[in-house]
């Protein structure tokens, strides 16, 4: 088992853009963007050799602010915010480089539930040179 605490800072800087249409253009101008967010969880896993295991999780994750503004001339677009509490649910599995196998793998599957709603997945790969 092993159990973590996180504390995660994610910044979008602000930026603009032109939307063409029939009736002409428009300029849309979009402030930057603070995410601030706590992230608790527990994760069990399981070895089945020296290069292959499989792994499941539970957390609960909290967003302190993250709010986004877009305006349009003199206008301001509503502001979503992600403010609140989810929790998930994560399965997996791992395998590692070794001496005889250059590679290695991580897929994965997270479930949402609360501010945060959905699933969410991912596969990634590695090669040792």
């Amino acid at each position: 088992m092993d159990y973590y605490g996180k504390l995660i800072w994610t910044r979008l800087g602000s930026d603009s853009a032109t939307i063409h249409n029939s009736l002409g253009k428009t300029n849309f101008d979009f402030d930057a963007i603070n995410s601030y967010r706590t992230r608790l969880g527990i994760r069990w896993t399981k070895h089945q050799s020296d290069k292959n295991a499989y792994y499941a999780g539970l957390g609960w994750d909290y967003e302190f602010d993250g709010d986004s503004k877009a305006n349009y001339r003199n206008f301001n677009t509503p502001s979503p915010s992600m403010k609140g509490s989810s929790g998930f649910v994560e399965l997996g599995w791992q395998s590692k480089i070794t001496k005889d196998n250059p590679w290695a793998a991580d897929l994965h599957a997270t479930a949402w539930t609360g501010k945060q709603r959905g699933v969410t997945y991912g596969v990634s790969l590695a090669r040792a040179f």
